[in-house]
């Protein structure tokens, strides 16, 4: 279906037959590799480093905690931060360069954690990891996909995007393998390989490098409005870039403390039930990101957003009252929701900006869903200190941002439609 779906009405659309497929299966796997170590691996490694740092006597036992938080914080800033430079220089250095740098990046970075002794070494090794999830990550991917897919984009990319969850499902249980059967330092050293020797020759071979024409695709997909390559106006941005960062917000508060708030005095569940619907949601959200690309094709990428952001403002009011009766529906609920809009604001933002270079607009949303996520991580687990350790409030705050992501949303939507027949009415007059 990808093969078919990535191929013009007049065959494949580049000198390279299946460019399409192949961008596809190149930025499945740069995702389930730089995410899921980056991501999903890393934390696995963080108490055998704490413990081996306090048997050295360089930190405390408390210290430890608070040296991963701020390592965590790094990689988040830093690949947010450099999204938006690497958006503006992969038109100057190409984007199969980046994301082969991206591979490099990745490998050193496990390589330097893999010898951390001293904090700084942590920080460091974590800002490399940054770095890779920059370049490696959301922003190459996806203008890797939108160069080679014009037909069934959202589905393409929303298939693309469930590489996340894959490698959030297979590199944590592989680092934990590493580190029983060897140590932390040997599973990091493993790690660089995977990045190296199989990350490195994908992106460097099988990524297709010059953007095929989307001559015949895009003239087809013109009646889609959400589609089009005209340049939105600025007030239609503006409540993209907040719609975008409010989401990832409520996203990231949730998933980040739904384990805390389930196990909280209020709610009462074990840990191994929390950590259960942890996974459920991932894996929900993973086929919400598949689910809703088909529909982005079908009703449009701004419809879906406005769909998502509702979704989610009402899945995370529901789980403020979660309990053991309807936590998994609610858990399920919430990753569909928000699946949808991880697929479809980068869609939005390569498809609206200047074609010629997609990825300024993309590394601007990128780094607005960074900061809504810094944001949501820190101010929910301020106010859970605040009330004792409940989450009733955290969670009612972010329902709140949600829907107000919801509003912004639906700005998108309207202004978006008013423009759009601006640009229509004179030309039918003419």
């Amino acid at each position: 279906m990808i093969g078919k779906a990535c191929r013009t009405s007049r065959g494949p659309f580049s000198a390279r037959p299946d460019a399409g497929a192949a961008a596809v299966a190149a930025a499945l796997v740069a995702v389930i590799i730089s995410n899921g170590i980056a991501s999903s691996g890393v934390p696995i490694f963080y108490r055998p480093i704490i413990d081996s740092m306090v048997a050295a006597g360089h930190i405390t036992p408390p210290e430890g905690a608070a040296m991963m938080g701020t390592a965590a914080s790094i990689t988040l800033l830093v690949a947010g931060t450099l999204s938006l430079v690497v958006g503006l220089l992969v038109h100057r250095l190409g984007l199969k360069r980046v994301m082969v740098a991206g591979a490099v990046l990745l490998g050193a970075a496990c390589v330097w954690y893999g010898q951390a002794e001293r904090p700084r070494d942590v920080w460091m090794a974590h800002a490399l990891f940054g770095a890779a999830l920059a370049t490696t990550g959301a922003l190459s991917t996806t203008l890797l996909v939108a160069n080679h897919v014009f037909r069934a984009r959202g589905f393409a990319l929303g298939f693309v995007k469930t590489g996340s969850n894959i490698g959030g499902a297979l590199i944590p249980p592989l680092a934990v393998a590493l580190v029983l059967a060897f140590d932390w330092r040997v599973a990091l050293t493993t790690f660089s390989l995977l990045a190296w020797i199989v990350l490195l020759p994908i992106t460097a071979f099988l990524a297709p490098g010059r953007r095929s024409s989307p001559t015949v695709a895009v003239r087809e997909e013109r009646h889609d409005r959400g589609s089009t390559q005209q340049r939105s106006p600025v007030l239609v941005r503006v409540a993209l870039f907040a719609a975008a960062s409010a989401l990832f917000y409520t996203i990231v508060s949730v998933i980040h403390h739904l384990s805390l708030h389930l196990t909280s005095a209020a709610v009462g569940l074990d840990l191994a039930t929390a950590g259960a619907a942890l996974s459920a949601l991932l894996l929900a959200a993973g086929v919400g990101k598949l689910l809703m690309g088909v529909l982005a094709d079908r009703i449009g990428r701004r419809v879906v957003v406005a769909i998502s952001c509702l979704a989610t403002a009402a899945a995370t009011f529901a789980l403020t009252e979660a309990g053991a009766v309807n936590l998994y529906p609610l858990v399920i609920a919430f990753g569909v929701a928000y699946g949808g809009g991880v697929v479809a604001f980068e869609l939005i933002a390569v498809e609206t900006a200047n074609s010629r270079r997609p990825g300024g607009a993309l590394g601007a949303v990128i780094l607005m869903q960074t900061i809504g996520a810094s944001l949501g991580a820190f101010v929910t687990g301020r106010l859970a200190s605040a009330y004792g350790g409940e989450y009733f409030v955290p969670f009612m705050v972010a329902g709140g941002v949600a829907s107000f992501a919801a509003v912004c949303a639906l700005a998108v939507l309207v202004l978006d439609r008013c423009h759009w027949r601006s640009a229509v009415r004179p030309q039918l007059a003419g």
